[in-house]
Formats: structure tokens, C-alpha cells, sequence
């Protein structure tokens, strides 16, 4: 089912998060799908600036391997972006490993309101801003910083699931072969 939302409501309790990324404000609304989204216990989140090569219900089905902990199931980023310290002139937000990326994105919207996770990421937010003046990747800054903290909220998907081409990632692994594309 394909819905759409209003969002002019929701952008205020994103807005005083200071911002680089191109998409402005409205990249930071993934963060408030539990509540924008009220009704759901599941979602899956796509970017979109991607192609899907396969029955997507495949996906779908990995919430079935969830822990009850688990609120994310992500690909790892495929660039060193989040290894950094700093990168384009600014440092660069917390991140466990490579950090995670948000572009598709399976969320257990039941398990995020019972770990209360909107208060966390306000809080991990705030406490990044002290040292890093804004977002570089919209939620997916946030979504990481949070994800550091808290290990065990992610579940990792294959990064066949989201293969991230650009002339500074390292996806060879995740396309090596046609079938392996999703």
C-alpha cells in the first residue's frame, strides 16, 4: 500500500537540527515515523533514488530475524565516510565501524516506541551538536550516532539490498556478480 502524509506539521520538531545535507529538513523526517506513522508496528523505508531488481517481500520477511531489540535493519555503509575525522571540512558524526546507511531501511516502528528511542536520539542529537555543528547526512547522522550507543538495536541486511555506487565507496563485494544485485 502506498500512502502520502502532510508533512508540514512534523518539520518544527525536526527543524532545530542544523543541517548540510541537500535535501534540507524533509531528510531529517525519517526520524519521526513512529509518530507520523502512528497507526504501524513496521515500515520499510526506501530512498527515493533507488531501483529495485527483485520481489521485494524478501525483504520485507527479514523483520522475522528480528530480536525483540532490534528497531533497524540496515546495510553497512559502503564508503569510509564515517571513518574519518573529518571530511569536506567538517568532523564527521559517531559511528560504529563504517556506520550503517539509511537509504533502505527496515524499522520496527512497536520496538522504537517501546525503547522510547525518540527521546534517545533528541538527546544523542544535543550531544553531538556540542562538539559537531551539524548533520552532514540528514537522519542517517543521527540514526548512527544513536546506532554507537546502542549496538544492538541494528540488525545488518546483505549489502546486496542497498548497493551504493558513487566514485568513493567500496561496493565491489556487494555487486561481484549480476544475481547477487537485488
Amino acid at each position: 500500500t502506498t500512502s502520502f502524509y502532510p508533512v508540514e506539521q512534523w518539520i518544527p520538531r525536526v527543524a532545530w537540527i542544523p543541517n548540510k545535507h541537500y535535501s534540507g529538513v524533509y531528510g531529517l523526517l525519517k526520524l519521526l515515523l513512529p509518530d507520523i506513522l502512528a497507526k504501524e508496528e513496521r515500515v520499510l523505508v526506501l530512498d527515493t533514488d533507488l531501483t529495485i531488481l527483485t520481489d521485494i517481500s524478501s525483504l520485507w520477511d527479514i523483520f522475522n530475524k528480528f530480536t525483540e531489540k532490534q528497531v533497524f535493519g540496515l546495510a553497512e555503509n559502503q564508503s569510509n565516510w564515517y571513518k574519518r575525522k573529518v571530511s569536506y571540512g567538517q568532523r564527521v558524526w559517531p559511528a560504529l565501524g563504517r556506520g550503517f546507511n539509511t537509504g533502505v531501511m527496515l524499522l520496527n516502528l512497536a520496538a522504537h516506541r517501546r525503547m522510547k528511542l525518540d527521546k534517545i536520539w533528541m538527546k544523542t542529537t544535543l550531544d553531538v551538536l556540542q562538539n559537531i555543528s551539524a548533520v552532514s547526512l540528514a537522519d542517517q547522522d543521527v540514526i548512527n550516532a544513536v546506532i554507537n550507543e546502542y549496538p544492538d538495536i541494528v540488525y545488518t541486511i546483505e549489502c546486496s539490498w542497498n548497493v551504493q555506487l558513487s566514485d568513493h565507496t567500496l561496493s565491489e563485494e556487494c555487486y561481484s556478480q549480476a544475481e547477487q544485485i537485488r
